[in-house]
């Protein structure tokens, strides 16, 4: 009962103040959403490359790939909140120029 509506962490970082491990678990959770967007909306799987300038040209175009559908979930997010990033790439997918 006493701790009912809070939220426990638990950690190893023993030098580290509450808010500092309280921070580190909201990156960490961003961290893991970015991996999921970049599996499941952007369809992005490791590619084994052998030159370094290949894989550094994979790294950026994924990159690129995540902060355009960010941005645009986003934008979306504010205007029109029942379409998702993936519906309208789609829908732009459609077109034709």
């Amino acid at each position: 009962m006493r701790r009912e509506g809070l939220y426990l962490l638990r950690s190893n970082m023993q030098a580290a103040s509450p808010e500092t491990v309280w921070e580190s678990c909201l990156l960490l959770t961003r961290i893991e959403q970015a991996s999921k967007d970049l599996k499941g909306d952007l369809s992005i799987r490791p590619i084994w490359r052998q030159r370094e300038k290949s894989i550094e040209a994979h790294i950026f175009v994924s990159f690129l790939a995540y902060c355009i559908n960010t941005t645009l979930r986003d934008l979306v997010r504010r205007r029109a909140a029942g379409l998702t990033s993936d519906s309208i790439l789609k829908k732009l997918s459609g077109i034709q120029l």
